[in-house]
Order: C-alpha cells, then structure tokens, then sequence
C-alpha cells in the first residue's frame, strides 16, 4: 500500500467513524492519530507504527466504549473491553498456564490483553497490581 492508499483508507475511517459517532470529533482525530503514530521501541531504537496508547478521561456515556469497538469493526481487528474490579488479579488480564491430567500438560490460556484493540474501563477499581500489569 502506498501513502495515497494509507491517506484515503484513513480518511474513510475517520469519515465513517463520525457518521456513526457525532458530537466527538476531536476525540476520533486524536485516537486515529495514535493509531498510526510511530512510537520509539526501546530494543534497537526503531520505530514502530501504530503502537500508541491513549488514555479516555471523560463522563460515562459520551460513546468511548462504542468508539473503540467502531474502530475494531472498521479496521477488522479484535477488540477487548475490560471492566476494572477490586478483586481483579494479574493473571485475569494476560493470562495462565493450565494444567490438563487427563493429557499430562500445561496448556497457556491467554487473557483479554491479547488482543488488537484494548480498552480497559474503570482502571481506577482494579488494584494497584492489576493496574501495573495493564500498564506495562
């Protein structure tokens, strides 16, 4: 794909995402922004697209959980939403090892945070070691 591809598939994401969305313009212009934004990689110093983060602070019902899961339908890509709990532990978020005896194995069961697109709702609920883990 070349950039004149990359500008109109981007411009056609933003232009449906406001359809569907109104009254949060602002909101879908800095979310496509980190979306495609190239952020340091601490490893060799590379850039890599599109692995920013972005942080929602606004009323309940103004559409942010319904902008994320928009977004992943336009794009084709999964989207997890997690709820912040106060009994939310580690490994509900990235996952456990399983052991079957039937089979004789661990088996690794991947949490929501394997995903695409994450948003993590309410993280101020979950305990400090839930919200390390989202964090990092």
């Amino acid at each position: 794909m070349n950039e004149r591809e990359a500008r109109d598939k981007l411009a056609l994401c933003r232009a449906s995402l406001k359809q569907m969305l109104a009254g949060i313009d602002d909101t879908i212009d800095w979310l496509l922004q980190a979306m495609i934004m190239p952020v340091p990689y601490d490893g060799d110093r590379q850039k890599e697209i599109g692995q920013g983060h972005v942080l929602f602070m606004d009323k309940p019902g103004v559409g942010k959980s319904s902008l994320i899961r928009s977004l992943a339908w336009l794009i084709n890509c999964k989207c997890n939403l997690i709820a912040g709990r106060s009994d939310m532990l580690p490994g509900d978020l990235i996952g456990r090892e399983r052991y079957v005896p039937a089979l004789n194995r661990f088996f690794v069961e991947l949490g929501p945070m394997a995903t695409h697109i994450l948003l993590f709702d309410e993280i101020n609920r979950a305990p400090s070691k839930a919200q390390s883990v989202m964090l990092q």
